[in-house]
């Protein structure tokens, strides 16, 4: 589990399009002295750009002497968001992105663990950062200090968290998170308090089926192409790192979504009273793919 790497820095916009790009088109600029400076940015913002690059599962590189990666190189998912949505307008970009970070807890612990372990709807951070520390004290051999944890989880809540009230007038209030665009957390600036947003997301049956393809794989370590995967609503709903838990929706919401797709790939049965999804067994890749040849097309708000 790896816990920081960001330098408390959330995603901000241009981030990735920009370093995606300068990677595909000139990959050695990495092992420069300075590559901060091919950038444009500061050195701690190229560190925090690195990780959430490989966090999120667009690049990959191998890690010499105090984790610097001796190289970047796109995935085929990188290479696939350079070629379908270079400018990463499009909002299932974001939400491909997303749910690999709730499936990676080695480059994501806190997003993997909120997503995935923590159920209170309406909480404090306090409360929050308490539990994490105990769930790592449980379920770890090295718990790191509550400081870093405390990192950890505030820049995931900066994350994601979206405003009630926002002041315009305060100029440190960028709110430039695309993530957040994703409507799945709220800070209320009254009572200090977030909120989990559990309504019904806007999701297509691709990114349905991406997410729960990603969390069958993780589950079970396989890596071949199966016919379909065959769960519950419930076992849906709540399988970590699977739709449930990456869109914040309960079994009825999921019910209601596939209800309304006409997709040969995502269907639901009802057998001996107790309704299951059947997902088709496309490799992760394949379903991205799916997702950009789709005739549906969500641009983030501007």
């Amino acid at each position: 589990m790896k816990f920081g790497g960001h330098e408390t820095f959330p995603i901000r916009e241009g981030w990735l399009s920009r370093s995606l790009s300068k990677i595909n088109k000139e990959p050695e600029f990495v092992t420069d002295k300075y590559p901060e400076d091919v950038l444009g940015v500061g050195r701690n913002m190229y560190k925090s750009i690195r990780h959430w690059l490989i966090a999120t599962e667009l690049v990959e590189g191998k890690a010499l002497r105090k984790g610097f990666p001796k190289t970047l190189k796109p995935t085929a998912l990188g290479s696939l968001v350079f070629l379908k949505d270079p400018y990463f307008l499009r909002h299932e970009t974001w939400w491909l992105l997303h749910i690999n970070l709730v499936n990676n807890s080695d480059h994501a612990a806190t997003w993997s663990w909120f997503f995935n372990r923590w159920h209170v709807q309406r909480f404090e951070k306090g409360q929050c950062l308490n539990n994490l520390n105990e769930y790592m004290r449980m379920n770890t051999s090295r718990v790191p200090k509550k400081n870093t944890l405390d990192r950890d989880l505030g820049c995931m809540l900066a994350s994601y968290a979206s405003k009630s009230e926002v002041h315009i007038e305060d100029p440190e209030d960028t709110g430039d998170c695309p993530l957040q665009d994703l409507q799945l957390l709220r800070f209320h600036q009254a009572t200090g308090r977030y909120e989990i947003l559990r309504h019904e997301k806007k999701i297509t049956p691709e990114i349905f089926g991406y997410a729960a393809v990603k969390s069958k794989l993780k589950e079970s370590q396989e890596s071949r192409e199966r016919a379909n995967y065959e769960d519950s609503l419930v076992e849906w709903s709540n399988n970590p790192g699977g739709p449930g838990r990456c869109f914040q929706m309960q079994p009825e919401q999921l019910s209601h979504c596939v209800n309304q797709w006409d997709s040969k790939d995502i269907k639901v049965q009802s057998l001996a009273k107790e309704r299951k999804i059947l997902v088709a067994g496309h490799t992760p890749l394949q379903w991205a793919e799916a997702v950009y040849s789709a005739n549906v097309k969500v641009a983030i708000d501007a």
